[in-house]
């Protein structure tokens, strides 16, 4: 039998995986799971954890320490690969992902649809969930991450006039702002704003930018570095722009006849 390390909420009795223990343990990862199923987001689940002051257990796997248990602030990204681990349902899994070698030495790792895993033994041990209730929570999961996750799968990119998006720093955390917008006056008006640890870790953001101030100056700092020669090439940049937004507009339309067709047949 291929060796896997338990998840969390789990030990190894003999041969087969039972549940831990530790009843702290084992409520933990049972409440993070109800929290998940009354909310329907792992935001609010990390949100509930900060909020109520509850942390998340990890047991050591290495070292003079291990087999500790440490516990410490739930983010999430931990939340997310509970949800994702069809282990909890008591199955036996193996091979439900494929690496990829970058340049740097750097691994990345990809998940694999479900009829792509090499091994799938349902009903091996205990379960947290059902089979049902994994399924339904993946569902959400891709609903959630169309609607509002880092990737927007249901947007076209870069979407929106702010001009620096994707570009902007946060001066005290070092991450990647990403771009809120509101309406003004019936035209969208950028922030720029640094959320991924209230997102992580539920905590407060570290900072918003208005984007219309820091917009001019960005491009008054452009017209006057333009020589004529940069001037045509930023000429031909602004068309490839407005092409673009053309193509963003086209999108969204064929989006908004799309779901009024789907819609039609539903009826």
């Amino acid at each position: 039998e291929l060796w896997i390390r338990p998840p969390l909420g789990y030990i190894f009795d003999g041969q087969r995986l039972a549940f831990d223990p530790d009843e702290q343990i084992q409520g933990t990862v049972r409440l993070l799971f109800e929290t998940f199923r009354r909310t329907g987001s792992a935001v609010q689940v990390v949100r509930h954890f900060s909020r109520e002051g509850i942390q998340w257990p990890r047991r050591l796997a290495s070292g003079p320490r291990a087999g500790e248990v440490v516990w410490a602030a739930l983010e999430h990204s931990r939340v997310l690969n509970v949800l994702h681990n069809p282990r909890y349902t008591g199955a036996y899994v193996y091979g439900r992902t494929r690496q990829r070698k970058l340049g740097g030495g750097q691994v990345r790792y990809r998940r694999l649809p479900q009829e792509e895993w090499q091994v799938f033994l349902p009903n091996v041990h205990p379960g947290y969930i059902t089979w049902e209730e994994y399924e339904a929570n993946q569902v959400k999961l891709r609903e959630n991450a169309n609607g509002y996750g880092a990737d927007r799968r249901k947007s076209p990119p870069r979407e929106g006039p702010a001009l620096l998006q994707g570009l902007v720093l946060c001066g005290i955390c070092g991450q990647r702002m990403t771009v809120r917008y509101y309406v003004s006056q019936g035209h969208p008006v950028p922030d720029y704003v640094c959320q991924r640890r209230g997102i992580q870790a539920a905590e407060p953001i570290c900072q918003s930018i208005p984007g219309s101030g820091l917009d001019e100056a960005i491009a008054q700092v452009v017209l006057e570095a333009m020589t004529p020669a940069s001037l045509e090439i930023a000429l031909e940049v602004f068309e490839e722009l407005r092409a673009r937004k053309t193509e963003v507009n086209r999108l969204r339309l064929a989006q908004v006849q799309r779901a009024r067709e789907e819609a039609e047949l539903a009826q």
